[in-house]
């Protein structure tokens, strides 16, 4: 969906204003509108070409719209997931080393015969806030990503009104 909006917003002259407002800069009808090949690129070209209302234009554009929006979700909840769990599993690994550093408490204990298992119980607690951060950081990219589809849609929901009205031929190359 990106690379075809960006192919619109680039040949329709399409700008969003500070207030929110689309504007779409002059287009005549004679001038063919050339999309990058892609199935949606291709759905476009087919209902240009058929000259469907702006109606069937925007339930095309929304079908496009949810399966983005639930694939961003679906890929958000999953780091989501992963990173609320790698602390646990840095726990676990904390609780592992401490164990095994009071199973070997005795008479004879040195800071040499500790350090490895308190080794351990650091390393795995910094590695579960480590991926940790890094996952959750993934994630809130898919979250932004979803934000920002919704003005996509806006915008492209008016670039398809232009392209209807207008009675442009697409070609796809």
């Amino acid at each position: 969906m990106q690379e075809t909006l960006v192919a619109l917003r680039n040949i329709l002259n399409i700008k969003r204003g500070r207030d929110g407002s689309i504007t779409v800069g002059p287009v005549d009808s004679d001038i063919p509108i050339v999309l990058p090949d892609n199935s949606l690129s291709r759905d476009i070209q087919e209902l240009a070409s058929v000259g469907k209302t702006f109606d069937y234009a925007e339930f095309v554009a929304h079908s496009y719209y949810v399966e983005c929006h639930e694939l961003y979700e679906s890929s958000n909840a999953n780091y989501d997931f992963v990173s609320g769990s790698m602390p646990l599993f840095g726990l676990i690994g904390t609780i592992i080393g401490l164990i095994a550093m009071f199973d070997s408490l005795g008479a004879d204990v040195t800071v040499e015969s500790l350090s490895p298992q308190l080794a351990l119980a650091l390393k795995t607690t910094l590695y579960g806030a480590i991926f940790s951060s890094i996952y959750r950081i993934i994630g809130v990219r898919f979250e932004r990503r979803m934000v920002d589809l919704d003005y996509d849609y806006d915008t492209f929901c008016s670039a398809l009104q232009v392209i209807v009205e207008n009675k442009n031929t697409i070609e796809v190359r």
